[in-house]
């Protein structure tokens, strides 16, 4: 008897352990955010999935014009639920009306919520204005304008004056637009009848529509004017960008000359719309000096004269401006070799004429000409980039070289780069200076290595960019051996000694862009002799495979001397797990937000993180 008590004693503790192990299904959580570009039917709301649970389906926000809104009423609702923030966007409200929102997950039958909040949508109150008294008036234009003294349930978009032949009832087709807000302004009406009779009221609108001012009726002049007479001078003095010319007014019609000059442009029959210059008023002759012209532009140019009767204007010229040489900049050299780079030109301006022949010229002293060695890539007739093929290079020796281009005003140079020819992987030592890449003025001695644990045998360098030194051990947590952290694709690096960040500029937080990292921010290429780069996710996989490391000493005992760096945390660029654990970028994206990364820590593997994170960086060089 005693024996089957123990028994099931021990059977009822079994049953009893077995129900406190088992397993508790994770929950799902969400909160809601905060309503924001509230108008009259619309407004904009956020929410934060902060667990996932197990298997949550869909997420949104519901609301409603009563508290405890559930998913059984109105809501929004997206698939594919990840964690972290999103935007619902609210439509079809009604104005000045107040609604209880709050966010929701769920998982088929099961629903979790944020805590509600509520908002009141803006009324659709029309703005007050009233319609100011008409001025100016003459056959074809006249002055009036509006005051809004207030701007109603939402801020004014849009206000000026409408006016037309017949009573006004609703906005007219003729208006002016005279910008947003409140407060008093000033409408020029133009394109007037002689003679006849118009009436005018100012307009504002709103987010709830549009409130017409007070009618105001008002009369063109009817004299029936005459215009000025004026003849244009020849056109002399031409140069690349500029040319003389003028002309004569012989009479001033029926009222006085309030402007004269010329006007141009490059197309025929120029008008006081387009450039223009003004030389004074009444008659005679005058001078005009036409300045700010593009070079080999044929140009159209006739004298005007302006008076309350119209603008005339006189015979139309044309003219051709000088060409002058192609500007040009000098693309950065790529794909270096031991005899062998890539480079080219980005054309900015043709200087008004055709390229007749582009291409790179390249020395072993500085100010490469055409006359040095070349490349010939053919004419061009509107800006753009080109390549060039360097070649003939001698291992390990510095070169000088230069984008041109050839017009028939001249041969024009980009600016100079200097790169060296490969050779063989060995140290080196480089001076950085504080600016948009290093964030620290440094002199550092390079160490490198060459290797095929990326699948072909490149070097590398077996420390940090921007350490002192290489690591000591796996677990160095020492700021001269974790050298410098970047966010992805992200030109500017940092320091950071535990305590203090370098630059201490805003963290930029979060990244969202659809890019790998481009050449131009890789700061391999810019803080390093040409040839380095950052490595691509590819080169890094191959890494962590063939590499075969299951520890950080693992990776730090290998040639690459990876060690526990840390890191710098995505939403605030703090010091985070150096000495226990190391992050380095690839250059290739996962998605707008994460980027790949190989960690290095007690299990080393490709991971995605945060593009706003910043990790370190390790070159590679072809």
């Amino acid at each position: 008897m005693k024996t089957i008590k123990l028994v099931l004693f021990f059977l009822l503790a079994f049953l009893a352990f077995l129900l406190t192990c088992k397993k508790i299904e994770k929950e799902m959580l969400v909160t809601t955010g905060e309503v924001t570009n509230i108008l009259t039917t619309t407004a904009d709301v956020s929410g934060n999935i902060l667990d996932l649970g197990e298997g949550a389906t869909a997420f949104g926000h519901c609301y409603s014009t009563s508290p405890n809104s559930t998913v059984s009423g109105t809501k929004t609702e997206y698939n594919t639920p990840t964690i972290g923030g999103f935007t619902s966007a609210l439509t079809g409200l009604t104005p000045g009306t107040k609604y209880y929102i709050k966010a929701y997950l769920r998982r088929g039958n099961d629903v979790v919520y944020g805590s509600e909040i509520n908002f009141t949508t803006a009324s659709a109150d029309l703005p007050e204005l009233t319609t100011t008294e008409v001025s100016g008036i003459t056959m074809t234009e006249a002055v009036s304008g509006g005051n809004i003294a207030s701007q109603g349930g939402t801020p004014v978009t849009a206000r000026g004056v409408c006016w037309s032949s017949a009573t006004i009832t609703t906005l007219a087709a003729n208006k002016t637009s005279n910008g947003t807000g409140t407060g008093s302004y000033t409408s020029e009406i133009s394109g007037l009848s002689a003679g006849t009779t118009y009436y005018v009221r100012a307009y504002a609108t709103n987010d709830g529509g549009t409130k017409l001012g007070n009618e105001i009726s008002f009369t063109t002049t009817s004299d029936t004017p005459v215009a000025p007479s004026v003849t244009t001078a020849f056109v002399s003095s031409v140069t690349s960008n500029s040319a003389v010319c003028g002309g004569d007014v012989t009479n001033e019609g029926s009222a006085s000359i309030t402007a004269k000059g010329v006007c141009y442009s490059t197309s025929a029959n120029p008008t006081i719309l387009n450039t223009t210059t003004n030389n004074g008023t009444g008659l005679g002759s005058f001078v005009s000096n036409i300045t700010g012209l593009d070079p080999g532009t044929k140009y159209y140019v006739r004298a005007y004269a302006t008076s309350t009767a119209g603008t005339s204007y006189g015979t139309e010229y044309y003219f051709t401006t000088d060409a002058v040489p192609p500007t040009l900049t000098t693309l950065p050299v790529t794909s270096i070799t031991t005899t062998s780079a890539s480079s080219g030109g980005d054309i900015t301006s043709t200087g008004g004429a055709n390229i007749t022949v582009k291409g790179v010229c390249w020395s072993l002293l500085v100010n490469p000409t055409t006359d040095n060695f070349k490349t010939t890539d053919g004419p061009a007739s509107a800006p753009g980039t080109y390549s060039s093929n360097v070649t003939n290079l001698t291992p390990g020796l510095k070169y000088y070289i230069r984008a041109y281009a050839t017009n028939n005003a001249g041969t024009a140079y980009g600016n100079e780069i200097s790169f060296n020819a490969a050779t063989p992987c060995v140290s080196f030592q480089i001076t950085h200076y504080a600016g948009d890449l290093a964030p620290v003025t440094k002199t550092i001695t390079y160490m490198t290595a060459e290797t095929n644990l990326s699948g072909q045998n490149k070097c590398w360098l077996t420390m940090n960019l921007g350490a002192d030194h290489q690591a000591v051990s796996a677990t160095d947590d020492t700021e001269a051996a974790a050298g410098w952290y970047w966010q992805f694709n992200r030109r500017q690096g940092f320091k950071h000694d535990g305590i203090t960040r370098t630059p201490g500029t805003t963290w930029v937080y979060p990244i969202d862009e659809a890019s790998n990292w481009t050449s131009v921010n890789d700061p391999c290429t810019y803080l390093l002799v040409a040839g380095w780069r950052i490595p691509t996710q590819t080169e890094w996989t191959n890494v962590d495979f063939n590499g075969a490391w299951n520890t950080l000493n693992d990776a730090y005992a290998s040639v690459l001397k990876l060690h526990g760096a840390g890191s710098l945390l995505f939403n605030n660029g703090s010091s985070y797990y150096r000495g226990s654990g190391g992050a380095y970028w690839s250059n290739t994206q996962y998605d707008n937000a994460k980027s790949w990364f190989i960690t290095i820590d007690n299990s080393p593997m490709m991971d995605v993180s945060y593009k706003s994170s910043g990790y370190s960086v390790r070159c590679i060089r072809d």
